[in-house]
């Protein structure tokens, strides 16, 4: 049933990095500046059951990420 049925699953890490810096006064006009950098890289697990129908395809994927993070997720495809 591999032609019509392809389930996965798979354990990844996810690298994330960003900077946040508001000059004194700025565009905003706050009193104060505020700046932060924050850098993390967690792993996430997802599973996925793509179902194949002749030229097009439907896979429903769940992701859990170790950050706290669910994603639900639905593909379609055209494949020749």
């Amino acid at each position: 049933l591999s032609w019509f049925f392809d389930p996965y699953i798979g354990l990844g890490i996810q690298f994330a990095s960003g900077d946040l810096d508001v000059p004194v006064g700025g565009a905003t006009g706050l009193p104060l500046a505020i700046s932060g950098h924050q850098s993390f890289a967690p792993l996430h697990v997802y599973i996925g059951f793509p179902i194949k129908m002749m030229f097009f395809n439907l896979t429903g994927e769940y992701d859990y990420s170790f950050a706290g993070l669910s994603t639900f997720g639905l593909k379609a495809s055209l494949a020749f």
